[in-house]
């Protein structure tokens, strides 16, 4: 099992193909896919210590799936230099 303790320090190559994705307009629903792969393992996961909690986790991923995807239709991300230099 991989623990996440602390969020890494994004390398180059992870910077890069992050900036990729944000200017093509394409991030939030890669995201949401990523998401979507992750609900699936969710939803068939057969561990029987987390049992219980897999409807919980299933609904919030959705929820966030579907919050990614409204974000996509209606809002752009943009840097904040790009924001602060437009007030």
């Amino acid at each position: 099992m991989i623990q996440i303790t602390e969020i890494d320090s994004p390398d180059e190559d992870r910077l890069s193909r992050l900036s990729y994705h944000i200017e093509t307009g394409d991030y939030l629903p890669m995201l949401a896919t990523v998401l979507g792969f992750v609900q699936e393992s969710v939803q068939t996961c057969s561990c029987a210590e987390t049992e219980e909690l897999l409807p919980l986790e299933a609904t919030a991923l959705k929820g966030a799936r579907t919050d990614l995807m409204y974000l996509h239709k209606n809002y752009r991300l943009v840097p904040i230099t790009e924001i602060s230099d437009e007030n």
